[in-house]
């Protein structure tokens, strides 16, 4: 269970950043993800969060904070507009079938 300051941590992230990714470095899904962004042109738009690059506890700690606000112990942990969208088996469904295009749009990202 993640204390309550790092709830309140993520719970920010969410609300401050209208394209959040919450990532680690040497995840292949997360370099996926990755190259979606860049390859539909919205990759400086995405406020990433590598928790493997925090200090400390921060990364493990923020990452069971996402999972108890989410459902989801994986990463990349994707928003819209503070919108959990999922992961990268979601993203993977959303690019196959032309749902990511209208999604990134409805959020006012692309």
């Amino acid at each position: 269970m993640a204390s309550p300051s790092y709830i309140q941590r993520a719970q920010k992230l969410i609300a401050d950043n209208d394209f959040l990714m919450i990532s680690k470095s040497w995840c292949p899904d997360c370099v996926y993800a990755h190259r979606v962004w860049k390859d539909v042109g919205v990759a400086d738009k995405v406020h990433l969060v590598e928790l493997d690059k925090l200090p400390g506890v921060e990364g493990p700690e923020l990452q069971k904070a996402f999972l108890e606000l989410t459902n989801q112990n994986t990463v990349p942990n994707i928003f819209f507009k503070r919108k959990h969208m999922g992961g990268e088996v979601q993203l993977e469904k959303m690019e196959k079938s032309g749902q990511l295009i209208k999604e990134l749009k409805a959020a006012q990202l692309l």
